[in-house]
């Protein structure tokens, strides 16, 4: 049987190791907050632990740093896929549009399991206090009912 968790853990950034000790086969994460610096810096450290990472779109950062360096913590977007070894998982071939993309709330991937392939969309929706979120919410819903109709693959959101 295949175990499918979500989890919202904030950050990415330094929890490879708090990932591995999860039961599950593939996790879909929302608020990643990982920049470009942490997608760079970080995956070896979910790699040294055995665990595939597969990143949504990189956030803007949460600070402007005037040395301008990079910063670890980005803004509270961001969706990424981990498996164990159990499970390969890999990026969609058929990006989404740009606007979708820059959002850093929405991403497709794909897991090859024994007998067939699965699609996952991975969403991290509009907290329901931020204005205009049911329309927000809304249009990703809208979205997702697109790119499941597209095809017949089985799908987890």
């Amino acid at each position: 049987m295949l175990q499918v968790a979500v989890a919202n853990p904030t950050s990415l950034a330094r929890n490879a190791e708090k990932f591995n000790s999860f039961s599950f086969d593939i996790c879909m994460v929302s608020e990643t907050s990982a920049t470009k610096y942490v997608q760079r810096t970080y995956a070896a450290q979910y790699k040294k632990q055995g665990l595939h990472l597969v990143w949504g779109c990189d956030v803007p950062s949460q600070q402007l740093r005037r040395d301008a360096t990079e910063s670890i913590r980005g803004l509270a977007l961001g969706v990424a896929l981990i498996s164990k070894p159990s499970v390969t998982i890999r990026p969609t071939r058929q990006r989404l549009p740009e606007h979708w993309e820059r959002t850093c709330r929405i991403m497709v991937g794909y897991a090859q399991l024994p007998s067939m392939s699965v699609r996952l969309i991975c969403v991290y929706g509009v907290q329901c206090s931020a204005q205009g979120s049911f329309q927000k919410n809304l249009s990703i819903w809208r979205l997702i009912l697109h790119l499941c109709s597209q095809s017949d693959i089985p799908t987890i959101v």
